[in-house]
């Protein structure tokens, strides 16, 4: 129902039977899931393994959204990155890679190139898809957390404690979490979400949208009304397909699992 009438037209509809402004109108959403979480303070996690063990392998559509008819909650303490993040960990794994270097050691397309001691990556061979262009710099590079880690804390985070945001932080059990790009598109983006920031390649945006949106189902983070409507209007825009902007339960289930199996990250 939401995506076919619309973000915007929604909030129209919304104001013109209400009587009401643009300022009381529903502040947030979050992507509908197969068992509704009433309210982004619940934790998922645990309670959707359980409730969809039985469900057929649906396509959740990532467009369709949970209205949340109040303000969004805001956070208690100031967004803190080092204190409420922490940095890249070395996983307990028997080497002494962090998470930046692995990510830069899986996405490289030849293999990369370690300084002296072993620990980081010099050089390789990465495309940075906010703007099509390859890098061979290690140092050219920033990981990005697609959903930055500011708009993550605002958006829902500030409720977890250290270890929940601390392997958001570091989550590397899909593709598209963390990416390397270009450090200036990283600069450029800092915490923006879709509304204020979208990649220079116009060919990515449909599936940086599908990303936001996924990042924002698997780890429960609400949507406000802003990055609501923009991301409506560029899917539109942009003409992304349904299959491209969906996301199977099976899928979802193995990545609300991972959270769970490696909740110890960063203990």
């Amino acid at each position: 129902m939401l995506r076919r009438l619309g973000v915007t037209s929604l909030f129209v509809f919304l104001q013109f039977i209400s009587g009401t402004s643009s300022a009381s109108a529903p502040d947030f959403y979050t992507v509908r899931e197969p068992v509704p979480v009433a309210d982004i303070s619940l934790d998922p996690y645990i309670v959707f393994a359980a409730a969809t063990s039985q469900l057929v392998d649906d396509a959740l559509d990532l467009l369709s959204w949970q209205l949340h008819n109040k303000k969004m909650p805001e956070p208690a303490v100031p967004y803190n990155r080092l204190a409420q993040y922490g940095s890249w960990v070395v996983k307990q794994d028997g080497t002494c890679h962090n998470t930046r270097a692995k990510v830069l050691m899986r996405e490289s397309e030849v293999p990369v190139i370690f300084s002296r001691n072993g620990c980081s990556v010099v050089s390789g061979k990465w495309r940075d898809p906010y703007s099509n262009q390859y890098y061979e710099s290690a140092s050219d590079l920033d990981i990005d957390h697609v959903v930055p880690l500011k708009n993550s804390y605002v958006s829902g985070a500030w409720k977890w404690d250290f270890q929940r945001r601390c392997l958001y932080a570091n989550f590397m059990e899909n593709e598209f979490q963390l990416i390397p790009i270009k450090d200036e598109d990283n600069k450029k983006k800092s915490d923006s979400g879709p509304d204020r920031f979208m990649p220079r390649d116009r060919g990515y945006a449909c599936e940086y949208l599908a990303n936001w949106l996924k990042i924002k189902l698997i780890w429960n983070l609400a949507i406000p009304r802003a990055e609501a409507e923009a991301i409506e209007k560029l899917s539109q825009d942009n003409h992304c397909a349904s299959a491209q902007m969906s996301l199977e339960v099976s899928n979802l289930r193995r990545e609300r699992q991972s959270i769970l199996s490696n909740i110890d990250l960063c203990k």
